[in-house]
């Protein structure tokens, strides 16, 4: 039982694989606070959920693909949240991305 919980939560805080490049880009919020649920769909794992100030830029670093571009989705995190669809992107090194 207690392998078990281990062997679970270690699942969860996995590190990128180390033979993956990282990225970084920056997740731009032009309005009030906001909260996403971020997913790295190339290292498929989810980043923390991240919180985005007030029209503030945020870095995000992901995992790259073989054309160096980020693939994530993300959607706003909380009850409304449910009822919204995944946004899909492919992300460029350094490019800023405006998150609703």
């Amino acid at each position: 039982m207690l392998i078990a919980c281990i062997l679970i939560v270690a699942g969860c805080s996995t590190p990128p694989p180390e033979n993956v490049e990282q990225i970084t880009w920056y997740a731009v919020n032009p309005a009030a606070s906001l909260r996403i649920t971020l997913y790295d769909m190339v290292c498929s794992r989810q980043i923390a959920n991240l919180r985005l100030a007030a029209r503030r830029e945020t870095a995000v670093t992901t995992c790259a693909d073989e054309s160096g571009r980020a693939y994530v989705r993300y959607r706003p995190r909380g009850y409304a949240s449910r009822m919204e669809n995944w946004t899909y992107n492919r992300i460029r090194d350094n490019q800023r991305v405006y998150m609703q």
